[in-house]
């Protein structure tokens, strides 16, 4: 009689634990839920893809000197692979639609 009892609180005990195991796990899974559509929300600008526009011109007021005239470049035209040229294509042609 009394192995059985014992069986039967072990069960309940296991039951009970499973439960709590289950809350936390739902409770753990909300809190990252509302991280995920705060960091959607907070950072909707980079992660909703390419704009269709071009951003507003603004007055430039300082110079970067990006090419020495003396200096030579020993340079390579990059290969795309087979595999990438559709996705390539499709990427130039949304980019010139656009007007960038």
């Amino acid at each position: 009689m009394d192995t059985s009892q014992e069986t039967l609180c072990d069960g309940k005990q296991e039951s009970v634990n499973l439960q709590e195991t289950l809350r936390n796990g739902q409770r753990e899974s909300v809190k990252l839920q509302k991280l995920r559509d705060h960091w959607f929300m907070k950072y909707a600008d980079i992660l909703n893809g390419v704009p269709s526009e071009l951003p507003l011109l603004r007055e430039i007021n300082h110079w970067i000197p990006l090419i020495d005239d003396g200096k030579r470049y020993y340079y390579h035209l990059p290969c795309c692979p087979d595999t990438m040229k559709l996705q390539l294509m499709e990427k130039m042609k949304q980019y010139v639609g656009t007007g960038w």
